[in-house]
C-alpha cells in the first residue's frame, strides 16, 4: 500500500514536471516570436498627431477673452494650492512642537 502511494506520487511529480517543461518552451517560443522592441516608431505615430496647432479648431487666441479667464483660473488655482502648503506646513510644525513635549 505505502510502495503504491509512493509510485502515484512519483507519476504525479513527473507528469507535474512534464506539463511544466511544456509550458517552458511554449514560453521561449512565444519570446523568440515577438520582435525585439527597437525604439518608438514616430511615423505611425504621425498618423494619430495633427500636422500643426492649425489643424485643431479649439485653438484659443492668447489674446482672447477666453484666455484671460484661463489664465485668471491658473493662478487663482496657485494661490489657493501655495494658501493650502502653508496651512500645512503650520500644522506640521504645531505638531512636531507637541509631539517633542
Amino acid at each position: 500500500e505505502k510502495t503504491q502511494r509512493l509510485m502515484a506520487l512519483k507519476q504525479q511529480r513527473a507528469q507535474r514536471r512534464k506539463r511544466f517543461e511544456e509550458y517552458r518552451q511554449r514560453k521561449q517560443e512565444k519570446k523568440k516570436s515577438k520582435a525585439k522592441y527597437a525604439g518608438t516608431d514616430y511615423v505611425a505615430w504621425d498618423f494619430w498627431e495633427p500636422d500643426s496647432a492649425e489643424d485643431s479648431d479649439d485653438f484659443v487666441p492668447p489674446s482672447g477673452p477666453e484666455f484671460a479667464a484661463m489664465e485668471a483660473d491658473f493662478a487663482k488655482r496657485a494661490a489657493a494650492k501655495e494658501e493650502k502648503r502653508k496651512q500645512a506646513l503650520e500644522q506640521k510644525e504645531l505638531g512636531n512642537t507637541c509631539f517633542r513635549r
